[in-house]
């Protein structure tokens, strides 16, 4: 994270411009990730979030995801 700040303290200008721009984006990208924005506006039928043939799996998955993000231990991400 430190080389990150080194790197934008040296650059200047429209490059500096550009490159927290392209910061922006992505602090937007991952608060609308966080929101739940895209799920949603574009909502997914049952037969895809819950297919008969693993029935449970994307449940599963995501309390998982939801339990690696705030155990201290990231390599707890797994699903059966």
């Amino acid at each position: 994270m430190g080389r990150k700040f080194d790197k934008l303290s040296a650059i200047h200008g429209p490059q500096l411009n550009e490159e927290l721009g392209r910061i922006e984006r992505e602090i937007a990208a991952l608060n609308n990730l966080l929101a739940n924005k895209h799920k949603a506006q574009n909502k997914v039928s049952e037969a895809i979030t819950d297919p008969a043939s693993h029935r449970g799996y994307y449940t599963k998955l995501l309390e998982s995801i939801a339990r690696a993000t705030t155990s201290k231990d990231k390599g707890m991400l797994r699903v059966d």
